[in-house]
C-alpha cells in the first residue's frame, strides 16, 4: 500500500534543512536590487517561495520525491538562483 503526503512549502523547508539556504538566496537577491523597501520584503520572500513551490510541482508532476532526493533538488534550486542574482 502506498501512501501519499502533501506537505507545505514551509514542510519542505523544514524537512531539507534548507532555511538558512534560502535566507541567502532572500538576502541576494535584495541585494542584486540594489536593496528593498520594507514593503517590499514580503512580497520577494513570497515570490521566491512561490517559483520555488511552481519548480517542486513541476519536477514531480506525480508527487513523489523522497527526503534525500527533495533536499537536493531545493538546494540545486537554491543554487541556481543564487547564482543568477550573484550570490552563489
Amino acid at each position: 500500500m502506498s501512501l501519499k503526503v502533501r506537505f507545505t512549502i514551509a514542510q519542505v523547508l523544514d524537512i531539507t534543512d534548507e532555511e538558512d539556504h534560502l535566507h541567502e538566496l532572500v538576502t541576494a537577491t535584495a541585494r542584486a536590487r540594489g536593496g528593498v523597501l520594507d514593503d517590499e520584503v514580503e512580497p520577494l520572500i513570497f515570490g521566491i517561495l512561490e517559483d520555488l513551490e511552481d519548480y517542486l510541482v513541476e519536477q514531480s508532476p506525480a508527487g513523489k520525491f523522497r527526503g534525500p532526493d527533495m533536499k537536493k533538488i531545493v538546494s540545486a534550486w537554491i543554487d541556481e538562483r543564487l547564482a543568477e542574482v550573484g550570490g552563489g
